[in-house]
C-alpha cells in the first residue's frame, strides 16, 4: 500500500513497483541505522512542547516515517480508518519528510474546514500537480491569496455560474439523449459496459462544454479512442506524491524510477491537445463539429474556450489570462464540476481529467447499489416514470421533482464519495486544533469515506438505504460535516451544482428508458462491489449490465 499511498493519498494514481522497492530499501537502511548506530538522546522520545502537543499517531521509523505501515492494503482510506480507530480522529502520520494530519470525524472535519478554514486554505506544491497545472495556475492548486480569489471569482461568474450553466443545458440533454440511443441500439447484442458508456458520456459533455466538439461516439469507438486513454493516464499521474515530494533532498529518485519521464511525456500530450482546442476556437471556422446538434452555428460565448479568449482581451479583468492559464483553467473546471481540481491551461485539464472519471464513478456506484437492492431500484424507476408522464425523456426541469432519486445520490456519496480522501490542504501557520498543535506546512487529509461509514453518525452504516435521509435534514453542500463529498469552506468544489445536475440527468434517463438485469452467471453471486482507489473512487471491475428497452410511460 505504500506504493498506492504515495501516489494516491494525495488523490490517487495507479501504483508502481518503484516506490515499493524504494520503501523496502529505505526500511532496511532505517533498521540498520537504528540497531547499529550508538543510541543517543536523538533517538529517544522527545519531550519538547512542539512534539508533545502533536496529535497522536503510529510510531515512526527514522528516514521513512510511517511508510512501512502502508505496504499491505491497496486502499489507503481503509487503512487510515483502522489506524484512526486506534489513535483518534486527529492523527499525525509522517511519510518520509512529509507531515500529514489525517481527519476522520465530522467534529474534527468541522474544526479544519470551518473553524480554521483560513489557516488550512493552502494546497501543497506537489511535483505532479505542479507540472500539470502549469505552475499552480489553476483554481484547485493555486496558493491561497489574491490570485486564487480572482481565479475563483472568474470561474464562478463566467464558467460555472447560473447563466452559463443554463446556456449549456442543450449540450447536456443532447449528449444524454445520444447515450440512451446508443445503449438501445447495443442492447440487442447483450450486456453493455456501463462504466465505459458513462465515461464516454461525461468526456463528450466536457469537451462540448469546453471547446464545442464531441470526443467520440459510443461503444467500441469510445473504448479505442486514444484521447480517452490519454485522459485516463493523466488522471493517474496528476494526483498524489512523487518520490521527491517525500524525500526532497533526493530529487533524482523521480528520474531513477521513471516517474519524471512519464509525467513529462503525458504533459506534452495534454498540452498539445489543449493547444489544438484553443487554435480551433481562435480560427472561428464553420466546421460542422463547431455546430450544435441541430446544425446552428455556435455563438462567441458558446463554450469555455471562447469565453476565456474573449475575457483575455478585457482590460478590466484583474487576472492576467495567459494562454497557459486558459489551458489550466479548462482542465481544472471540468474536474471541479465533478469533484474539484484546478483552473487555467491548468484550467482545461481539471475539467477533462477528474470531472469525467468522478462523474462516471458516481453513476456506476449508484446503478450498482440499485442493482443490489431491487426494492430501491423499483422505487426509483417508478418515480422517474411517473414524473416523465408519457414523455420519452427526463429533462433538467424534471430533476427537482425526483425526490427519491436525490436520496439515492446522497446515499451513494455517503458510501462511495467521489474522492475517499479530500484533495489535501496545507496548513499556512501553526494552528491549534482539538488541543493539539498542527505545525505550518503540515498536509491535511479529510477521510470522508470513514466519516460516511462511522456508526456514531449512521445506523447500519454499511447498508445502502436511501430512505435514511427522508427524515434527516442532512445535505451534501458542505454544511453538514457527516456528509461532505464535495468538501467545505474556501476550497469546496465550485462546480458542485452543475456537476450534480448532469449526474442526476444521466441517471434519471437510464432508469426511465431501460429495465436492467445482471448478466447470466451473476444472478447468484451478485456484483463485485470492491473499489479501485484513485482520483475518483471507482469500482474495481467495470459495471456490465443487460439493458432492455422499457415500454412507453403512461401520460
Amino acid at each position: 500500500m505504500a506504493t498506492k499511498l504515495v501516489e494516491v493519498i494525495g488523490q490517487g494514481s495507479t501504483g508502481s513497483v518503484d516506490l515499493y522497492l524504494l520503501c523496502s530499501l529505505l526500511s532496511l537502511l532505517a533498521l540498520y541505522v537504528f540497531f547499529l548506530r550508538p543510541r543517543t538522546s536523538t533517538w529517544k522520545k522527545s519531550t519538547s512542547p512542539s512534539t508533545s502537543t502533536l496529535p497522536p499517531g503510529p510510531p515512526r521509523l527514522p528516514i521513512i516515517g510511517n511508510l512501512h505501515q502502508f505496504l499491505v492494503d491497496h486502499l489507503p482510506h481503509r487503512s487510515l480508518r483502522r489506524l484512526s480507530d486506534r489513535y483518534g480522529p486527529l492523527m499525525y502520520v509522517q511519510l518520509g519528510a512529509a507531515r500529514l494530519l489525517v481527519v476522520s470525524s465530522a467534529e474534527a472535519a468541522q474544526q479544519v474546514l470551518r473553524t480554521h478554514d483560513l489557516a488550512f486554505s493552502d494546497r501543497p506544491p506537489l511535483r505532479s500537480p505542479l507540472r500539470f497545472s502549469y505552475g499552480r495556475r489553476n483554481l484547485a492548486g493555486a496558493p491561497y491569496g489574491e490570485e486564487f480569489t480572482q481565479t475563483r471569482k472568474l470561474v464562478m461568474s463566467t464558467l460555472l455560474g447560473g447563466k452559463k450553466h443554463a446556456s449549456l443545458r442543450p449540450v447536456r440533454e443532447d449528449e444524454v439523449g445520444i447515450l440512451v440511443s446508443a445503449i438501445a441500439r447495443l442492447s440487442s447484442g447483450g450486456p453493455v459496459n456501463l462504466t465505459e458508456m458513462a465515461l464516454c458520456l461525461f468526456n463528450n459533455i466536457n469537451r462540448r462544454v469546453i471547446s464545442g466538439r464531441r470526443l467520440s461516439d459510443y461503444g467500441d469507438v469510445c473504448k479505442s479512442n486514444p484521447l480517452h486513454q490519454m485522459f485516463l493516464e493523466v488522471n493517474d499521474l496528476i494526483p498524489g506524491f512523487s518520490n521527491s515530494d517525500l524525500f526532497p533532498s533526493m530529487p533524482w529518485l523521480d528520474v531513477l524510477t521513471g516517474r519524471h519521464a512519464r509525467i513529462e511525456k503525458r504533459f506534452r500530450d495534454i498540452d498539445r491537445f489543449l493547444e489544438g482546442e484553443i487554435d480551433v476556437n481562435e480560427a472561428d471556422t464553420d466546421n460542422d463539429e463547431m455546430m450544435d446538434a441541430d446544425g446552428t452555428d455556435l455563438e462567441d460565448d458558446s463554450n469555455y474556450v471562447r469565453t476565456l479568449l474573449r475575457l483575455q482581451k478585457d482590460p478590466k479583468l484583474r487576472l492576467f489570462l495567459t494562454r497557459d492559464r486558459i489551458k489550466a483553467i479548462i482542465l481544472a473546471s471540468t474536474s471541479q464540476i465533478a469533484r474539484t481540481l484546478g483552473l487555467d491551461t491548468a484550467c482545461m485539464q481539471d475539467m477533462f481529467i477528474g470531472g469525467a472519471q468522478s462523474s462516471m464513478a458516481s453513476v456506476e456506484w449508484a446503478m450498482a447499489e440499485l442493482m443490489m437492492k431491487p426494492e430501491a431500484m423499483k422505487k426509483a424507476q417508478e418515480e422517474v416514470r411517473r414524473v416523465a408522464g408519457g414523455k420519452d425523456r427526463i429533462d433538467e426541469d424534471d430533476l427537482q421533482k425526483l425526490e427519491y432519486m436525490k436520496l439515492v445520490m446522497k446515499e451513494t456519496w455517503r458510501l462511495h464519495p467521489t474522492g475517499p480522501l479530500l484533495i489535501p490542504r496545507q496548513c499556512r501557520e501553526d494552528c491549534d486544533v482539538g488541543g493539539y498543535t498542527v505545525p505550518a506546512g503540515t498536509l491535511v487529509h479529510v477521510n470522508v469515506w470513514a466519516i460516511g461509514r462511522d456508526p456514531a453518525y449512521w445506523r447500519d452504516p454499511e447498508v445502502f438505504r436511501p430512505e435514511r435521509f427522508e427524515d434527516v435534514a442532512v445535505d451534501y453542500r458542505g454544511q453538514n460535516f457527516v456528509l461532505i463529498p464535495f468538501g467545505s469552506g474556501r476550497r469546496m468544489c465550485p462546480g458542485m451544482a452543475p456537476g450534480v445536475a448532469r449526474l442526476e440527468l444521466a441517471l434519471a434517463n437510464l432508469l426511465l428508458k431501460f429495465n436492467w438485469e445482471l448478466p447470466a452467471g451473476l444472478e447468484k453471486h451478485g456484483l463485485d462491489m470492491e473499489e479501485a482507489f484513485g482520483i475518483s473512487n471507482r469500482r474495481r471491475s467495470p459495471l456490465v449490465l443487460k439493458p432492455t428497452v422499457a415500454g412507453p410511460t403512461p401520460p
